[in-house]
């Protein structure tokens, strides 16, 4: 598609992008530029540990759940995090205090490590 053909049609390509599309733009008939679809391919790993000791946390769900922020957005969360968050409020694989959901980005939690980045922690002492 020429670069004026695309001035024109801004709202329709962005539309037809939306939909899966893959447009080329050309300039002087060379192409120079490629519009395609977003897709959030960042992972987060939400996981519900437990501890007897407060030292040695393990995973306590058999698979931590994983979500990227679009999949987070389109459930109505405002982040992997907000995820995170009504996990920890309606968890009920743990009992008393020793437990915590933490995040992950990335799809292979070490739970003897700290998260990569960002993380979001909860941990209950009730």
């Amino acid at each position: 598609m020429k670069s004026s053909e695309v001035r024109e049609n801004w709202r329709a390509l962005l539309d037809d992008v939306e939909k899966g599309e893959t447009i080329i733009i050309e300039h002087y008939n060379r192409p120079v530029a490629r519009l395609v679809p977003y897709i959030d391919r960042t992972l987060y790993t939400i996981a519900i540990q437990g501890t007897d000791d407060g030292k040695g946390w393990q995973t306590m769900s058999p698979t931590p759940e994983t979500v990227t922020e679009s999949e987070a957005a389109d459930m109505g969360y405002v982040d992997a995090a907000d995820v995170a968050r009504d996990t920890a409020y309606n968890q009920t694989i743990a009992e008393g205090e020793g437990w915590r959901v933490r995040v992950w980005e990335g799809e292979d939690p070490d739970t003897g490590a700290e998260p990569a980045g960002e993380c979001y922690w909860h941990e209950i002492t009730q």
